[in-house]
């Protein structure tokens, strides 16, 4: 008898969406976020599209260069507005 294999499709968390929502509540270019990050405008660019997933050590620089912590970046809920202390 062969066993049925069940397959759970949980829906992605776009680090995009929320990196751009935090670009933008901070008043920031890409340009501004990249430099602040130590990164490439292209690669904001392609996070902020989802054409990519970041490694984590880029998600902690971007955090950093937003003044928030990572976890509200990869969090399934809607940015919340809060600076880290």
């Amino acid at each position: 008898m062969k066993a049925r294999l069940h397959v759970l499709t949980i829906e992605r968390v776009k680090i995009g969406d929320n990196l751009k929502r935090w670009r933008e509540y901070r008043l920031m270019t890409q340009q501004e976020l990249a430099d602040a990050a130590k990164l490439g405008v292209a690669s904001v660019v392609r996070i902020e599209n989802n054409y990519t997933e970041p490694r984590f050590s880029t998600i902690k620089k971007l955090a950093g260069a937003l003044n928030v912590e990572a976890r509200q970046l990869i969090s399934e809920r809607p940015p919340e507005p809060i600076d880290k202390q």
